[in-house]
């Protein structure tokens, strides 16, 4: 039970932090690879495959259907 509320106290400083409303708010490198770097490179590295499979299982596209 302990690390369940040591996991929600570090939840809660993470949110506190990311408030933009603060004074003296500066954005973490941390908070912005986390939210502008990752999606980006999940977003290319998921299209390749699913286009793949596309192409595989699409009848119309030359595939097995």
């Amino acid at each position: 039970m302990g690390s369940l509320m040591e996991l929600f106290h570090f939840l809660a400083r993470i949110s506190a932090d990311g408030n933009p409303g603060r004074v003296g708010f500066q954005a973490q490198y941390a908070y912005l690879l986390l939210n502008i770097v990752v999606p980006i490179l999940l977003g290319v590295l998921v299209v390749g495959p699913v286009k793949w499979l596309e192409k595989l299982l699409t009848p119309s596209r030359g595939g097995r259907g």
